[in-house]
């Protein structure tokens, strides 16, 4: 994709999160496998956003890790084990999606344990204005714990092969040696709620506002199916880094 091209799509998927209309900040996730560019998708979608003039909360989930002696009770590679205990998801639900919902008081936090130090920490709690949108980019995002915690998902799709390549150089790069680098979990846990095996590469998954359907017609890039929203207009998401 050309960087015009980006910044196209970029700027669509920017413009259908800021028409939505909402009472309370809209909550938006960036699901995806590991080293998928996940990160990189919601630090421009952020700014894309502020460029418009809405403020925007950007964080991830990597701050509500759960001990080591937890996270590794079942192996340091295991696909389960980074599963079902890497995060902390009620924590994630109390003190940062739940705040920013419907019966919310606007009171969030970001993070809830210090990974380098293996210690919870308390922060101080900030607050969103209800106008904000909350960018969190992750892992399994979509799964049942936290599904209910999303206005809107979107989900990037790269290969097993890609996404192996790309964890290996990051962990070189940082850590000075090549490292394992396991698949965490099968495909179709990682997956949204439908295939996408055949699907255009970018998802949005409308989860509690009814009124994104309607949407549709705002992009020609967009098509309804199923209730999801799928934009067709990016033939790779590989380049993203």
């Amino acid at each position: 994709m050309t960087s015009l091209g980006r910044a196209a799509v970029l700027n669509d998927l920017a413009v259908l999160i800021a028409k939505l209309e909402s009472a309370r900040p809209i909550r938006v996730a960036i699901d995806g496998r590991t080293a998928s560019g996940k990160t990189t998708l919601a630090n421009e979608l952020a700014e894309c956003l502020r460029d418009k003039g809405r403020e925007v909360i950007r964080t991830s989930i990597d701050g509500f890790h759960r001990p080591k002696v937890e996270r590794y009770a079942r192996g340091r590679h295991s696909a389960e084990g980074y599963y079902y205990d890497a995060r902390d998801l009620p924590a994630i639900n109390a003190l940062l999606l739940d705040p920013l919902g419907p019966s919310g008081d606007g009171r969030y936090r970001t993070a809830s344990f210090d990974l380098h130090n293996d210690l919870p920490i308390e922060q101080d709690p900030q607050f969103a204005p209800d106008d904000a949108i909350l960018i969190v980019d992750g892992t399994f995002l979509q799964r049942p714990e936290l599904r209910g915690g999303w206005d809107v998902a979107v989900f990037i799709e790269t290969s097993e092969h890609v996404s192996e390549q790309r964890g290996i150089d990051r962990d070189t790069a940082h850590l000075g040696e090549r490292k394992p680098h396991v698949s965490f979990m099968p495909v179709d846990i990682a997956r949204p709620l439908i295939s996408i095996s055949a699907c255009p590469r970018l998802l949005l998954l409308p989860t509690q506002f009814s009124t994104m359907t309607i949407l549709t017609s705002l992009l020609s890039g967009f098509v309804e199916m199923a209730g999801f929203l799928q934009y067709r207009e990016i033939p790779d998401i590989h380049g993203i880094r």
